[in-house]
């Protein structure tokens, strides 16, 4: 189990390294960048201002909850706190899917390493190891989304009915 921890935080560590990367070349579209400048305006008390459309506020894109990240926006100051959120967003929701397959597959001989396969299998997903982590759109919250599921299909599970309503 501690090699599983160290080969995650090498694959942390070259996932995020490639993301600043591309950060600094500017190789990211603009979906993170305007949810950085709006966070940015409202954390200066400006307008929850972001482009020449409040598409990202009020539009189809309501993503309210990247105010959330207002406070690591005001210390750290850069879009770079959206990239390690993304990064992170996929790690946790591997080590849920490693629990949930624990939990599953807990009267089998091997349901450690059945857990482990399905916790890689998901981290090393060719659509989103190449689209997500270090890709070209920085920052998607569509994927906080797949740690709050994951949360209550383990919540439901494990009979759990008060988690279970926080994620509904």
């Amino acid at each position: 189990m501690i090699a599983n921890y160290i080969l995650f935080a090498i694959l942390f560590i070259i996932i995020a390294l490639t993301g600043y990367y591309k950060y600094i070349n500017g190789q990211f579209t603009s979906d993170g960048m305007h949810y950085y400048s709006s966070v940015r305006n409202f954390i200066q008390f400006k307008t929850v201002y972001d482009a020449p459309l409040f598409s990202y506020l009020l539009g189809n894109h309501a993503y309210l909850t990247i105010y959330l990240w207002a406070p690591l926006i005001k210390v750290f100051n850069t879009p770079v706190v959206f990239l390690v959120t993304n990064i992170l967003t996929h790690f946790l929701s591997a080590f849920m899917i490693y629990n949930i397959s624990l939990f599953i597959f807990k009267d089998y001989k091997r349901s450690q390493l059945i857990s482990v396969l399905f916790m890689w299998f998901y981290i090393l997903n060719r659509n989103i190891i190449w689209s997500y982590y270090p890709g070209i759109f920085l920052f998607q919250p569509d994927f906080l989304m797949i740690p709050m599921a994951l949360l209550g299909l383990y919540a439901a599970l494990a009979n759990k009915p008060k988690t279970l309503q926080f994620c509904l």
